[in-house]
């Protein structure tokens, strides 16, 4: 069974469970895809029909989208492209070429501060998980109906989190631009202020 409630994200301790490690995490730079409450996503999965069913469950909505990749040399190179591409990254451990726990350390070594979640079928203790586990996790959960309902979780406080985040900006800035007047008394054009939230922010409030 699953926790009752969704602990703060952290990194390199799972549940027996399934569920995610509590803590905190470091300090994320900010996206500019998370504006408007837009969660965006890399789903790293060696196995195609994981990859079709999880994404079906996982990355359906309107505000995620999701990019795919099938090993951990894949995902590293979306990420070198740009290191704030995406916000969470769920990755699978037994995987060709690159297995998880590498990409994880490449990923983390390239400065990637975002989110990662290793979904795994992997036996909790094992050597194998628990390198995985070790390399730069914020979480690990079972690949079993109660991790797949923890992440869903997981992307929904995120999501939530930046969608209020942006909404309170977005009035900040409404009112910051109302009371700016120019030498003639007429309203001036305040300075466009992009606020984007970053996945720590959003950790902040689960």
């Amino acid at each position: 069974a699953g926790n009752a409630a969704t602990p703060p994200l952290g990194r390199a301790e799972s549940s027996d469970a399934g569920g995610m490690a509590a803590g905190t995490r470091g300090g994320a730079d900010l996206a500019d895809h998370e504006l408007h409450g837009v969660l965006r996503c890399l789903h790293v999965e060696d196995d195609q029909m994981l990859r079709f069913t999880l994404g079906a469950r996982l990355f359906g909505g309107d505000d995620v989208e999701c990019d795919v990749a099938e090993d951990g040399v894949e995902a590293v190179e979306l990420v070198r492209n740009d290191v704030n591409a995406y916000s969470l990254i769920l990755m699978d451990n037994q995987m060709p070429r690159m297995d998880g726990a590498q990409c994880a350390r490449a990923l983390r070594g390239m400065g990637f501060a975002g989110v990662i979640i290793g979904m795994t079928g992997d036996p909790s203790g094992s050597p194998d998980r628990i390198a995985f586990e070790d390399a730069g996790l914020d979480g690990c959960v079972d690949k079993t109906s109660a991790g797949l309902a923890y992440i869903q979780q997981v992307m929904l406080d995120m999501t939530s989190a930046a969608t209020g985040a942006a909404s309170a900006a977005e009035g900040e800035a409404e009112g910051a631009t109302a009371g700016t007047t120019d030498g003639s008394g007429t309203a001036g054009e305040a300075p466009g202020e992009v606020v984007v939230v970053s996945a720590n922010a959003a950790a902040t409030c689960l």
